[in-house]
């Protein structure tokens, strides 16, 4: 989703609202996946390599462990979180055990699948003389009264099986509080190699030492496996809703009974959805750990004035590595000098921030005034990290050997080259 609290005031910059998980200031940055360098959807106007339909990465959180949700703009949101804050901020709390309560067990079981809704549809053409008027004299050598397939409808037809299973636990034992959730979701897509795999697991913690003290601590560790296709914007005729409106409904674009899928004619770069669909790798692994707490001590407490000692910790920490094959086997590789390539791009984000602060406040017994005096100290920390490596000129059947090697690198790191062998710090890639 994109949400959008105060309207969109830059054109360039970030319109996302800041979120605030639990008290951790958790990124939601969207990474390239490196796919732009090869449908060049960064050619012309807008350079920006962040059109390849990549993930807002707040689709990791587990939407039922949310507890609420509340939204802040304006000056109540800068007065608190700054000008970070000035696209808003959506502030969510997650659930916790309930003293006094019973333990709580849910397990929920989902089981469906995902079809094509609303098609775009294709022209059918009546008559050589309809087919010929849209596509030009080489429509005659494919054109046959009748024929007619449907592109879409083998491309997206998939409508494999997809599950999710949820279970959580709640309770409270003495002074302690507790909250336990686990995910497994499977989603299986409509078009043949896209998908998308999550497990989750959360552990919330509270705990009261005596009536001035307490704790709370809050856990979740998520894994989301996505098998992305080639979608999106496109400036190279190789993703597949660029190349269907140039291609005739009369055309079959499925594979021969040797499996080799035909060119497409009607392309100059013979691109078959089909086999793009087919035969391209784009997947994207990320490994999640979001870590809070916060403790308060309530020094002293009357009727009419108390003073409390607050301190908060919170870590969002994550990896996100993209793997991408284009084997030199698809028709619109070979028409390049070096077919085939291969794609890898690994970024590290980080998030940090802690705070303490003493509060103190009075109310007299009147409720005349009310006065609420605070002092304390905030700490953050972001910091992304992100390289890409290209290698192009594939050895056939070798995803990871190239016959010449294109190095890609952001972010102020360095590769060195030495007998074919990439040196990236720790990291080693053989090309």
């Amino acid at each position: 989703i994109q949400l959008r609290l105060r309207g969109v005031s830059t054109i360039n910059g970030s319109t996302n609202p800041l979120y605030v998980i639990d008290g951790v200031i958790v990124s939601d940055v969207a990474i390239a996946s490196g796919v732009y360098q090869v449908t060049e959807s960064n050619r012309g106007s807008n350079p920006s390599p962040t059109q390849d339909n990549q993930v807002n990465r707040i689709a990791d959180l587990n939407p039922n462990d949310i507890e609420s949700i509340e939204i802040l703009k304006g000056a109540s949101a800068a007065a608190i979180y700054g000008s970070k804050a000035s696209n808003g901020v959506v502030i969510i709390t997650t659930k916790r055990g309930r003293s006094g309560a019973d333990p709580k067990v849910d397990i929920t079981q989902r089981l469906g699948m995902y079809t094509l809704m609303n098609k775009l549809g294709t022209r059918r053409f009546g008559s050589l003389d309809e087919a010929v008027q849209a596509f030009g004299p080489k429509a005659a050598d494919y054109y046959a009264p009748g024929r007619y397939f449907d592109h879409e409808q083998q491309l997206a037809g998939r409508h494999d099986v997809s599950y999710e299973t949820l279970a959580s636990v709640s309770g409270a034992t003495g002074d302690t509080r507790y909250f336990a959730s686990a995910q497994v979701k499977d989603d299986k897509g409509i078009i043949q190699g896209t998908g998308y795999q999550k497990q989750s697991f959360r552990l919330n913690l509270g705990q009261k030492l005596g009536q001035d003290i307490e704790f709370n601590a809050a856990t979740n560790l998520i894994h989301t496996s996505s098998n992305r296709g080639l979608t999106n914007n496109d400036n190279a005729n190789v993703s597949y809703y660029m190349v269907l409106p140039g291609t005739p409904s009369f055309v079959d674009l499925r594979p021969g009974g040797n499996g080799v899928y035909p060119f497409n004619p009607f392309l100059a770069n013979g691109s078959n959805p089909l086999q793009t669909a087919a035969l391209v790798g784009n997947d994207e692994n990320v490994w999640r750990l979001l870590g809070s707490g916060d403790a308060t001590w309530s020094v002293y407490k009357t009727d009419t004035q108390s003073f409390r000692v607050l301190g908060n910790l919170g870590v969002d920490r994550f990896q996100q590595q993209n793997t991408l094959l284009f084997p030199p086997e698809l028709n619109f590789q070979q028409v390049l000098e070096r077919p085939g390539v291969s794609l890898f791009g690994t970024s590290q984000v980080l998030n940090l921030n802690t705070g303490f602060n003493l509060v103190h406040t009075y109310r007299p017994v009147s409720g005349a005034i009310s006065a609420n005096t605070s002092a304390g100290f905030q700490y953050e920390q972001r910091s992304i990290d992100t390289t890409y490596i290209n290698a192009q000129g594939l050895t056939a059947g070798q995803p990871n050997v190239s016959s010449g090697t294109k190095v890609g690198v952001l972010e102020n790191r360095q590769l060195v080259k030495d007998r074919g062998i990439y040196v990236q710090e720790e990291m080693l890639l053989l090309q």
